[in-house]
């Protein structure tokens, strides 16, 4: 049976008014995943690129952190040496 946008939402605010906090917040955590998934689609969608070819907002603050923990000298990176031994293995050329 279909239901109007009405009545999902009144459906959804009744649902609400029962939680407990504890609940309630995690219902708030869980809508806002569903509504940055909703964005991330419609801008996948409207730049028309592929799933690996978009950077979420959630790797983009990640790699803004990291640049600015490496500026700042908080994480001095590691060596070529280190970067192929963690890429290729121990036994790189």
């Amino acid at each position: 049976m279909f239901m109007s946008n009405l009545k999902v939402r009144q459906q959804i605010q009744s649902y609400i008014e029962q939680l407990s906090e504890e609940k309630l917040i995690v219902a708030a955590d869980f809508l806002a995943y569903l509504v940055e998934k909703e964005d991330n689609e419609a801008t996948k969608k409207l730049l028309n690129v592929d799933d690996d070819e978009y950077i979420s907002s959630e790797e983009l603050q990640q790699s803004e952190s990291a640049w600015k923990d490496y500026i700042s000298g908080k994480d001095k990176g590691i060596s070529s040496q280190e970067l192929k031994r963690q890429l290729l293995g121990e036994n790189f050329a």
